[in-house]
């Protein structure tokens, strides 16, 4: 059994998230501190439902800000803003 080190761990989920999504999505969930890691889940998983409905296995920067969008909005409804 291997043990990562938190290098290795960064290095294999931006290297599955490149193979799912734009290098723009990643970046952007790699980096953002303004969302929580749960927010951060439900938007992509919405924008892999919207884009595969548009014919995309891959989610672009334009479905994942009509996602992210969504989920903020959400979230403000039910004020859980910070």
């Amino acid at each position: 059994m291997k043990i990562y080190t938190p290098s290795d761990a960064w290095r294999l989920r931006k290297k599955y998230l490149n193979s799912i999504c734009s290098k723009t999505v990643a970046e952007f969930l790699s980096r953002d501190k303004t969302l929580s890691e749960n927010e951060k889940i439900r938007a992509f998983e919405l924008a892999k439902k919207i884009a595969e409905r548009e014919g995309s296995y891959r989610v672009y920067w334009k479905h994942f800000k009509v996602a992210l969008k969504s989920i903020r909005v959400g979230s403000l409804k039910r004020g859980n803003n910070k």
